[in-house]
């Protein structure tokens, strides 16, 4: 592990310099770049790192499982990736239940970043702790994580962006709790096996964009409890479902969500449920219990279902929350400008609101 301070000599500052292309310096002056090279301790540098500081990892594989809770860079340099370790370090995150197989055995998440929490830990039921201060500005970058139980857990964040990162045969890719201001961009996720590759939930004023969701077993992304959102110019290709956006009464309304030019086909794949989850195949968006949100300029294309399924057969669905998970009633929803086609039903309106607006998607 190599510390640069970034306010030192011309000297080290050239050093910095090599890595500055793909992880610039922090914008706090003097804090130090910790380099971390392959068989060194990635969580050593995160400690070591002051607030709003950079830890750099050179190309290789890194077996841990990180905890990140303070305002931190971590970025990759080359092909670097995080991978299960032998001997589990635990947290927040590892006593989550979630994160236990049914023998009791751990399965880490890759990277927990955790602000300060009351109350008890997630039992895996939505009982999720209060955020007494949330994690601000903790930026993830040219990451690969494999193998986890989920590969980002974050509970309690504002400002958390996550970029250029890849994450393979998760549990769950992307799991965001109680965050604002999150950014997903140039993300691609394969073969998570949950029923979401990545959920963002009880969160706002969040984006994702331009990332690839692909042969993951659930819905690509969902949105539970979750306003504000813009999800723009990503692809859903070979999941169970596209986008799922969905209102429970346990926080506030799911709505104000935008969902726009994104390419959603041939996610025909099943998943079975999971007891708290429905069976889904052959989805492309569902706004269940939704308010005051747009679908609009979206492909929607070829999603059919493999098997019969609680949620399938449709490009675009709207629903009411009530008998589903007691949210509310699907209301002030436009779905307009979309092309949708190949789905046994293009635009299924299960809603009971009176005031969604269908109008002008083309079917070729």
């Amino acid at each position: 592990m190599r510390v640069i301070n970034a306010g030192a000599s011309a000297g080290l500052l050239t050093a910095a310099t090599l890595f500055a292309t793909a992880a610039p310096a922090s914008a706090h002056t003097g804090e130090p770049i910790v380099v971390v090279h392959p068989g060194e301790s990635v969580q050593a540098a995160i400690d070591a790192a002051p607030p709003h500081g950079t830890v750099i990892l050179t190309a290789g594989t890194y077996p841990e499982n990180l905890l990140v809770t303070k305002p931190l860079t971590l970025r990759g340099v080359g092909a670097v990736r995080l991978v299960p370790p032998t001997s589990i370090t635990t947290n927040r995150c590892t006593k989550d239940a979630d994160a236990n197989l049914p023998d009791g055995q751990l399965l880490p998440v890759g990277i927990c970043v955790t602000g300060t929490l009351g109350g008890p830990a997630d039992p895996g039921a939505g009982d999720l702790p209060s955020v007494v201060e949330p994690v601000a500005d903790v930026h993830i970058a040219s990451l690969e994580v494999d193998g986890f139980a989920a590969g980002i857990e974050s509970d309690g964040t504002a400002g958390l962006v996550v970029t250029d990162f890849t994450a393979n045969g998760d549990n769950d890719s992307i799991d965001s709790f109680y965050g604002t201001g999150t950014v997903l961009a140039r993300i691609t996720v394969t073969g998570a096996t949950g029923y979401a590759a990545v959920s963002l939930q009880r969160s706002r004023d969040v984006r994702v964009t331009d990332c690839t969701f692909t042969a993951n077993s659930g819905f690509g992304l969902s949105l539970l409890d979750t306003r504000g959102a813009r999800v723009s110019a990503n692809t859903f290709v070979d999941n169970a479902g596209g986008i799922a956006v969905v209102d429970t009464p346990a926080g506030e309304s799911a709505g104000d969500v935008k969902i726009a030019g994104n390419t959603i086909e041939r996610n025909d794949s099943y998943f079975p449920g999971d007891g708290s989850a429905p069976s889904v195949s052959g989805v492309g968006i569902a706004l269940v219990g939704t308010v005051d949100s747009q679908v609009s300029g979206n492909h929607v294309l070829d999603n059919v279902p493999a098997v019969d399924a609680m949620f399938g057969g449709f490009g675009i669905g709207l629903f009411d929350a009530t008998a589903i998970t007691g949210g509310a009633t699907a209301d002030h929803n436009r779905v307009t400008g979309n092309r949708i086609s190949g789905s046994p039903t293009d635009v299924l309106n299960a809603s009971g609101g009176a005031n969604n607006v269908i109008h002008g998607n083309e079917a070729s």
